[in-house]
Parts: structure tokens; sequence; C-alpha cells
């Protein structure tokens, strides 16, 4: 009744109780929390993926717990296993760990990928940008500034995006006879580049001011 309600408010207010959340979490079998595990904290896509999904979660009441795996297998296992026992309510994660699939399919906790695919993994949700189309208007973007030969900067480790982004970048060649140059972030100042990340993005910036002006002005760039 209200005045039962109203003494266990006192005394909650008198003492400075506050509620276990764990076992809140284990009573509830909910414990309000999202795990998030991106593969490299460092890397500003990622950055801006984990405040995007922070700034939602906490609209609708839940809390965010941020993994940064490095692309380890173990780690994502340990990550994964973690929020189970949490019973977190959802795990969003980006991998390039094939295994991970495997893993994921058999995790009772609801799983989002975001910019990755993977083999193996049975319904989860997938998220992710038209990674091809994007790399074909990249490379026809440069091409009509009049860019005949064109570096397509890609990272080392292989994700799907990536792969689709190259193969975007590939197939444009190809219908206009260009010749296909790819590399890791190196120097190449006597063309125009397209980089896949901002990092490598920042990294050709910073080469080409160490440049002559006159090498500059002939130099695009397109970020993706």
């Amino acid at each position: 009744n209200e005045e039962k309600r109203k003494r266990v408010e006192a005394a909650i207010e008198e003492t400075g109780f506050r509620p276990n959340e764990l076992a809140r979490a284990l009573y509830k079998q909910s414990s309000k929390m999202i795990g998030a595990i991106v593969p490299d904290i460092e890397n500003p896509f990622f950055s801006e993926l984990a405040k995007a999904v922070e700034d939602e979660a906490y609209k609708n009441g839940y809390r965010i717990m941020l993994c940064n795996s490095g692309d380890d297998l173990e780690k994502e296992m340990a990550n994964i296993q973690m929020f189970q026992q949490l019973q977190a309510d959802g795990i969003i994660i980006t991998t390039n760990c094939a295994e991970t699939g495997r893993i994921l399919k058999n995790c009772p906790v609801p799983a989002v990928l975001v910019d990755c695919k993977l083999d193996n993994i049975g319904e989860h949700a997938f998220v992710e940008a038209d990674n091809y189309q994007g790399g074909c208007l990249a490379t026809q973007h440069l091409l009509e500034c009049g860019s005949k030969k064109i570096v397509c900067m890609k990272e080392p480790t292989g994700y799907s995006s990536g792969r689709k982004r190259y193969k975007g970048y590939a197939d444009v060649c190809k219908k206009y006879g260009l010749k296909e140059i790819s590399a890791c972030c190196v120097d190449y100042f006597n063309a125009p580049l397209f980089y896949e990340f901002s990092v490598l993005y920042r990294d050709a910036l910073d080469n080409v001011r160490k440049h002559p002006t006159s090498m500059r002005r002939y130099m695009g760039v397109v970020e993706y």
C-alpha cells in the first residue's frame, strides 16, 4: 500500500541504498547492457561507430561495455563469454576472425555484425554499407576529375568490406582499361590515391606535405 511504499522509500533515502545491478541482472535475466567488440579502437571508423552505438543505447535506457579485440580470436572468445556471464542483452561486433562466426552461432546472446560478413554464423543480423558501390563511386570520381593512374591504398588485414571496396575499384579500372595499382601505406607521389581508412588518409597528406607544391597540385585523394 501507499504507506508501506513511503516507509521503504524513506529507508532507502536514509541508508543510501543502491541496487546491486549484477543481482538484478541475474534475477531479471537482463542487464540493460550491450557489449560492443571492435578490432581497433584507435581506428577513427570504429571510434565513431562506438560513439554512435553508445548514444543510441543511452537513449533507450541501455549501457555499453566496449572491448578492443585487436582481431585476436582468443580475446574475442573471452569477450563473448564475458557478455554471456554478465547477462548482456546483445552484442555488436566487428571481426575478421572466421572462427568467431561459429562461436556466435552457438551464443545465446543476440548478436549483430557490423561491416563484416562471416560464414557459419546462422541467422544473426548483419549491417554494412554498400562497400562495392562505394569503391566504384570513389574510382569513378577520380576518373571524372581527370585522373589516369589511380592507386588503391588498402588495409592489410583483408576485411570483407575492404575486399568489396577493392573489387569496385578494380571493376571500374577494368571498364576503362586502367591498370590496377594496390598497396599498403607507402609513398606514391605521382598518382591519385584512393584510400580506405582515415589513418591512411592522414599518412598520405603528411607525406604529400613533404613534397613541392607542384607535386601536390596534381594529386587527387578520395577517403572511404
